[in-house]
């Protein structure tokens, strides 16, 4: 996945800038692929083969407007789908009509309420597809509390899994080897297998089972590290204490690889409790981080 992630970046960072809010038809067009090919860093073709397999996958966006979210989803799908480039299959998802199993990331853990009557507490765990047809796109699920301790520590038979262990009563276990699971958040960035399941999707892609592989826990494991701090090589780049948790830092994973949300909070006062307090800007809410949560834990009229 590293590689695919690498590919993307690379993608992104020389079409994002120049081409983000366009449109380009005609010559605007042919130049968008050629730039795209460029930028390509796993094609090694010459180019009249190359021209003809870029163009026959982007031509569907000819015309289109090239929103950032467009341009993110464009570059995911021909980082995750090298192999179909020569094909000319590297095309916008347009239904699942087959059961696949496509490597993903958790990007997001919200705190909400779902279940029976949709009141059980729980969160919205949001996973970005990275390869296969619905590459780039974010897919949904809710998990109830009971759900998330279970996938925390569940391991197949080979023992792949999140990679979370749990603390044993034995306090003479080493604790610089236990990395025990605390907040749902703590979900975010590990990665995972989706199978993609046709007859469950519709309008969009939904899956119906989770694995793990060696390569996944490896990195889980790697992030449980990175939270964990207790190595000088994970050491927080912020510098906050081991109190300071990483479930509850402001710092975003743009900035920070074992932050647990993605943008950096911002300190402002909050219109619900009038203190100045950390504000999510993915949640586009008019109070701060606190109050959100108080809101889903003792909703009105409770």
């Amino acid at each position: 996945m590293d590689g695919i992630i690498a590919d993307r970046t690379k993608l992104l960072q020389a079409i994002l800038p120049k081409y983000r809010d366009r449109t380009v038809r005609g010559k605007a067009f042919e130049e968008f692929v050629e730039d795209f090919i460029s930028a390509s860093a796993t094609l090694r073709a010459e180019k009249p083969s190359a021209w003809d397999y870029f163009h026959e996958c982007l031509r569907g966006f000819a015309g289109v407007k090239l929103t950032g979210e467009t341009l993110l989803h464009i570059c995911w799908r021909f980082a995750g789908n090298k192999k179909q480039i020569y094909k000319g299959h590297i095309k916008p998802w347009s239904g699942q009509f087959e059961y696949e199993w496509a490597p993903a990331v958790i990007v997001r853990a919200r705190l909400s309420r779902g279940g029976k009557k949709g009141r059980e507490l729980g969160h919205d765990m949001t996973f970005r597809i990275m390869g296969g047809t619905p590459a780039g796109m974010l897919v949904r699920q809710w998990w109830s509390n009971r759900k998330c301790y279970f996938m925390a520590f569940y391991k197949d038979e080979k023992g792949y899994g999140f990679g979370f262990t749990k603390v044993r009563s034995n306090k003479s276990t080493a604790a610089a080897t236990v990395y025990p699971y605390t907040d749902a958040r703590l979900f975010v960035t590990l990665r995972c297998i989706l199978l993609m399941d046709p007859e469950l999707s519709d309008s969009e892609p939904v899956f119906s089972k989770i694995v793990a592989t060696s390569a996944t826990t490896q990195y889980n494991r790697q992030q449980h590290r990175r939270r964990a701090r207790r190595e000088p090589q994970y050491a927080c780049p912020r510098k906050f204490p081991l109190k300071v948790s990483c479930a509850s830092c402001p710092v975003g994973y743009v900035e920070c690889p074992a932050a647990v949300h993605r943008e950096l909070f911002k300190l402002k006062v909050c219109k619900q409790c009038g203190e100045k307090e950390f504000h999510d800007p993915e949640e586009h809410l008019k109070m701060c981080v606190g109050c959100a949560k108080e809101f889903i834990l003792k909703p009105e009229g409770e």
